[in-house]
């Protein structure tokens, strides 16, 4: 999404720049931003969806709602701050709460 976003981007400053010939709206602006616009509506939906066939931000969500006790204390640290544990509990407080040795299945991760 974010290198799609990019060129989307790219192409809007040559558009801003070019001459007003250039800058006219046309069949080749409508089909761009549209691709981009279909594009990234696209990404949005895989990213949401929760079925069995799919890796997606929804579906993990999903399983962690499902079965937030794998989500420990000592996993976290083992695996992300191994060399940093002060780090990783600070980082583990903020997102799961003081001492909290899994995440709490009425937290919500996302406000």
């Amino acid at each position: 999404m974010r290198a799609g976003r990019r060129v989307w981007e790219g192409f809007q400053a040559v558009v801003g720049v070019a001459p007003d010939e250039a800058r006219k709206y046309s069949t080749f602006h409508t089909f761009f931003n549209g691709a981009y616009i279909r594009s990234q509506g696209l990404a949005v939906r895989r990213q949401v969806e929760v079925a069995d066939d799919v890796v997606s931000l929804g579906r993990l969500l999903d399983r962690i709602s499902k079965a937030p006790y794998v989500l420990t204390r000592e996993r976290y640290l083992a695996r992300l701050h191994p060399k940093t544990p002060d780090m990783g509990n600070e980082f583990y407080d903020d997102l799961v709460g003081r001492g909290a040795a899994v995440i709490d299945s009425a937290t919500q991760l996302v406000t």
